[in-house]
């Protein structure tokens, strides 16, 4: 277990923005996500006994089709038997567990980061699978995320539906914060980080017990930026 990383909230708040700034440390790899707790999670109990080896394995080549499909392809080779023997545990949270290592082992990287801010509603099984598992908070101002969600796949809807929205995701973090500790959860303003750069990236790898490189403020010189 490498301690992953995990930046939950609300989308449209920056969170593609931090991705590409952790992406940028020597030891951290954070690809595009592909959202596998939003979209798989609600199906495990219509699957029955994940357990059952053709069961998970079901379960593990639909996540592999997304990863296919995806609007953001991921430059990997994944080894599917691998996930099967090494997911732990036996469910969609251990599939994503272990196709993450494989990401973490092919960029030669110690840690893995998964951007999915949908991993708010899932920081528990992801602290269970992960005891050292951190989650950076990310808040954004709610009218500026409303207004950028105008032009997103994922919030094509009212305003008033984004900010409750905003409301339900933010007080669900705040609760994790509250039930974890600071130990494990960082509230992190994308104000702060527009305005404040160094000073709020520095506060992130203390928090994450990695050293500050400058690379990471460097992060819009990357491939993965340019791409993005």
């Amino acid at each position: 277990m490498s301690d992953p990383i995990y930046i939950i909230g609300t989308e449209r708040s920056g969170s593609n923005l931090l991705r590409l700034v952790l992406n940028a440390h020597s030891r951290i790899a954070v690809p595009h996500p592909l959202h596998l707790m939003r979209y798989f999670a609600p199906t495990e109990p219509a699957r029955g006994d994940l357990g059952d080896p053709a069961v998970f394995a079901q379960l593990v080549d639909q996540i592999l089709w997304l990863k296919r499909v995806h609007i953001h392809p991921w430059p990997y080779a994944i080894d599917r038997q691998r996930i099967i023997d090494e997911a732990q545990p036996r469910d969609a949270m251990g599939a994503l567990g272990a196709l993450y290592e494989q990401v973490q082992q092919a960029e030669g990287k110690a840690r893995w980061g998964c951007k999915s801010t949908f991993m708010v509603h899932y920081a528990d099984r992801a602290i269970a699978r992960d005891p050292g598992a951190r989650f950076v908070l990310l808040v954004r101002d709610p009218r500026d995320v409303a207004a950028s969600s105008r032009r997103s796949v994922f919030s094509p809807y009212h305003p008033w539906l984004t900010a409750r929205l905003w409301r339900e995701q933010q007080e669900i973090g705040l609760a994790a914060l509250e039930r974890l500790g600071e130990e494990h959860v960082l509230l992190l303003r994308y104000e702060d980080l527009l305005d404040e750069p160094e000073a709020t990236v520095r506060g992130l790898c203390t928090f994450l017990d990695e050293t500050f490189e400058p690379a990471m403020l460097r992060f819009h010189e990357g491939r993965d930026a340019k791409t993005s």
